[in-house]
């Protein structure tokens, strides 16, 4: 189940920017 901890961190890191992203811009 480790994998499924990985693509979850990535997951999260990836929304996160992007949601900073999208807040900056806004």
């Amino acid at each position: 189940m480790q994998d499924m901890a990985a693509i979850w961190r990535f997951t999260s890191k990836k929304v996160k920017q992007n949601w900073l992203l999208q807040r900056h811009v806004t």
